[in-house]
């Protein structure tokens, strides 16, 4: 939950630390906030089965948590 509006950047890493998809960077208002990704990357493409990080940055925090696909 943010505590008031600021920017959000939230991105997905595989595991060797390279950026794969950006699901949002913007502006937001505080409140609690949602977002899917359907597990492709910046162009498109279908990523592979395997573990990725998700990290969520606000307000001077950040924020990681572990996903897996599994196709």
């Amino acid at each position: 939950m943010m505590p008031k509006a600021g920017r959000v950047r939230l991105a997905a890493y595989d595991v060797t630390g390279r950026e794969v998809a950006v699901l949002t960077a913007s502006v937001q208002e505080g409140g609690r906030h949602t977002a899917r990704w359907d597990g492709r990357d910046t162009f498109g493409n279908a990523l592979r089965a395997g573990v990725y990080l998700l990290r969520l940055e606000t307000a001077g925090r950040v924020t990681s948590r572990k996903l897996v696909i599994a196709r």
